[in-house]
């Protein structure tokens, strides 16, 4: 029997709306015909391409674009006591260079902003038909979806298994990871530098490395800095303030990965927001105890350790003395 290649998302997450960046990719045995796959390790390679849509996959019409390829040998090893024979791909430790170099090449080529999420598709190489991953070190693959998505509403990852320079399992054969594309609008963002008391910073300079963007500049008398289009939900780092005489040059005083939040309200956006204000360690009412300790008069004041919260985060409010 030919070979076939399962292409899953990594969890139960292909509901629309819900977003899909992670492909599982395993072997079956059950194709049609006779495949050229033997015991004796073959030349071989996964092409991966992608499928953009308008609306659904019943839209005949798509435009696609190659995104990677990975090269190695594949095998057949005696397999249970059935007689079965399980599949093996042995990457090629040098295809994974020339793989990150086309997915530097594909992020180049996409100008930024990308107003498209998911941004990219790590894939999951399934261990037991994959070998020669120790290069990766724990990392995964990972595919740059092309500026052609951003006004389409749907993707299919394909792929495509090469054998000895034999056509083993077509793209059409095989599964696609379906990938709802989630449209991201631009926003307003107002950011309230402190310092490590809880005071507001005026005049101070800032570096904001947002994707492949930095923004630089000082933020204002009121230790604001306001900042046009940037990504919805996105997350950036922020770093903020004049560092001690003697620090390496161009470094800051402080730093942190700020949020964007997608609801107002919810566990989701208390969690996001006590990461903003720096309450990062403990369980949320952990957090939110540490956060109620320094900032007591707004949590009496507004009836509630989360309405405090709220109100802080949202309004920069600093702590009083």
């Amino acid at each position: 029997m030919a070979l076939r290649i399962k292409f899953d998302p990594a969890e139960d997450s292909s509901s629309e709306g819900i977003l899909v960046d992670v492909g599982r990719v395993s072997f079956t045995q059950f194709g049609e015909g006779d495949g050229f796959a033997t015991q004796n390790p073959l030349p071989a390679k996964l092409s991966f391409s992608c499928r953009l849509f308008e609306s659904g996959r019943a839209d005949a019409a798509f435009e696609e674009s190659p995104l990677n390829v990975l090269k190695g040998t594949l095998r057949l090893e005696a397999g249970a006591a059935d007689g079965t024979a399980s599949v093996v791909f042995e990457c090629d430790p040098e295809s994974f260079d020339e793989w990150a170099e086309q997915y530097d090449k594909a992020l180049d080529a996409r100008e930024e902003p990308f107003l498209v999420r998911p941004r990219e598709i790590a894939l999951d190489l399934v261990p037991e038909h994959f070998s020669g991953l120790e290069p990766l070190q724990g990392t995964q693959l990972r595919l740059a979806l092309p500026k052609l998505a951003e006004g389409k509403r749907y993707a299919e990852i394909a792929v495509a298994l090469e054998i000895d320079g034999q056509p083993e399992a077509p793209a059409a054969s095989n599964d696609v990871l379906d990938v709802p594309l989630l449209r991201v609008s631009l926003v307003d963002v107002r950011l309230f530098l402190f310092d490590s008391e809880g005071a507001r910073l005026p005049g101070v300079p800032f570096r904001l490395t947002l994707d492949d963007t930095i923004r630089s500049g000082e933020s204002d008398s009121a230790g604001v800095v306001e900042q046009s289009e940037i990504p919805d939900s996105s997350v950036f780092l922020l770093e903020w303030g004049k560092p001690e005489e003697g620090a390496p040059q161009g470094s800051f005083a402080f730093c942190r990965y700020v949020h964007l939040l997608d609801a107002p309200t919810g566990d989701q956006s208390t969690l996001l927001r006590l990461d903003n204000l720096g309450y990062v360690v403990g369980t949320k009412a952990e957090r939110l105890s540490e956060f109620a300790g320094d900032y007591p008069e707004d949590v009496a004041d507004e009836g509630g350790k989360e309405p405090a919260l709220l109100a802080v985060h949202d309004e920069g409010r600093p702590t009083r003395a």
